[in-house]
């Protein structure tokens, strides 16, 4: 590839409604880079920061992987060449499934389609893992609804989960079961939910829902390693966090993190799977960490939700990114090996969101007084290594608009709002009991 400035080619990013956009399109744009976000939201939030040049009009992921793919062709033939680096499952899928098709519109950073799949299902994940020694949660894979009985028999609490994310039509995460006509409702829901056609052409078996083992939360914590891996697998760079809270709880998206050290013979194994797979890029591998050992979940092969801790942290992996697919691999070699990880203790949290669930959750008397006191506090306090996900006073927008939609979506929606506020209420009250002394100490009380 001839050299170009990294710097003067624009970006293309996705999921304007997404913490992790917002994080990309901060960082490229402090360095230069031109933002277009594609959008088919007026009121997703990353489009109102001022680190987006433009929005541009697209199709809605739900229309599928061949409409998406034709307007990024259309958009590649009218527009200077862009830089395409995945947001979500879906756009890492395309991008490598029409890599040939939009290689000649887009500058990409973009391993092979199986090498995507094997990541992107999870049961192939699990079975890539095992292979380099990294542990999994006990998993099993039925085809029909007589084989869950046994499943049932063999643990006292299980978790219904799609094999993939990708184009998938419902976008659950998971449900626990306790009894077996749990598992049978559950399951059989899940069985229908149905994939993009594309997809279950080429993952074999996705549209039948995996059972795995549930790991008590309150035993348990997930912890994720994240960073940016090159065309042999090593690790350029690498942070790790421990999500503290999360909604829904049991499967939901990250609201508070803390950073934690990284595990070395965890990174080691890391290294192992994306050389196996031949996975190179930005990543997110997210483990629980039950009874002293460490359960592979989930392994994200593109930007992901607290990205924007990472690069507080010293970690840019867009800009990274950005360097890699414009042909200056030895330039990111270089700025990663500059930037080692901090022993300092830090934060982050969407400050928004949790305040927003505080609040209700005092007005519906679902959380105490006591509760909501020490929280705000503990975001009131701002800790001197302290990242908010969203709010920032350089660049107000996206707040505002996260705020108006997270009313919008609460009164549009109160069954699914109160259900994930009675997983915060157990969330928030099982938090502040297993770390009381260390949030005592952060407030200097």
């Amino acid at each position: 590839m001839p050299s170009i400035d990294a710097a003067r080619v624009p970006t293309l990013l996705f999921r304007a409604d997404y913490n992790g956009t917002l994080a990309a399109s901060r960082c490229l744009a402090s360095r230069g880079v031109k933002v277009t976000l594609a959008t088919d939201s007026f009121m997703a939030f990353s489009r109102w920061s001022n680190s987006v040049e433009r929005v541009a009009p697209c199709p809605s992921f739900s229309e599928g992987p061949a409409v998406l793919a034709q307007w990024l062709i259309d958009y590649g033939r009218n527009n200077e060449k862009s830089v395409l680096y995945p947001t979500c499952d879906e756009l890492a899928w395309l991008l490598a499934h029409y890599r040939d098709q939009l290689a000649d519109y887009f500058y990409m950073y973009s391993p092979e389609a199986a090498t995507l799949e094997s990541l992107l299902d999870k049961r192939r994940l699990y079975e890539a893992a095992n292979a380099v020694g990294i542990s999994t949660p006990r998993t099993w894979y039925p085809r029909e609804e007589a084989e869950l009985p046994a499943i049932m028999a063999e643990a006292p609490g299980v978790i219904v989960k799609p094999r993939s994310q990708t184009f998938y039509g419902t976008h659950a995460k998971g449900e626990r079961a306790t009894k077996l006509v749990q598992l049978q409702r559950i399951w059989s829901r899940y069985r229908g939910s149905g994939f993009a056609r594309e997809v279950a052409e080429s993952m074999s078996d996705v549209d039948f829902p995996m059972v795995q083992e549930y790991l008590p939360l309150t035993a348990s914590r997930v912890v994720s390693i994240s960073g940016f891996a090159g065309r042999s697998g090593e690790l350029m760079t690498s942070r790790a966090s421990c999500k503290v809270l999360q909604l829904p709880r049991r499967a939901g998206v990250g609201l508070c993190f803390e950073s934690v050290e990284p595990d070395p013979q965890l990174q080691q194994s890391l290294e192992a799977l994306c050389a196996r797979v031949g996975f190179y890029g930005v990543f997110e591998a997210e483990f629980a960490e039950h009874a002293g050992r460490q359960f592979l979940i989930d392994f994200n092969p593109r930007y992901f939700g607290q990205m924007g801790f990472d690069i507080a942290r010293g970690m840019p992996l867009p800009w990274l990114a950005q360097l890699c697919a414009t042909g200056h691999e030895d330039q990111a070699r270089q700025l990663a090996a500059h930037h080692p990880a901090s022993g300092e203790r830090q934060y982050s949290a969407d400050s928004l969101a949790l305040r927003w669930h505080l609040f209700f959750g005092g007005m519906l008397g679902a959380i105490s007084s006591t509760e909501r006191r020490q929280w705000r506090r503990w975001l009131a306090a701002r800790p001197e290594h302290f990242h908010d996900a969203i709010a920032s006073r350089n660049d107000r927008g996206p707040a505002i608009a996260s705020m108006i939609g997270r009313m919008w979506n609460t009164l549009t929606h109160p069954r699914s709002y109160w259900r994930s506020l009675r997983g915060a209420v157990a969330a928030i009250s099982v938090l502040l009991a297993e770390n009381a002394a260390d949030y005592i100490s952060l407030l200097g009380w």
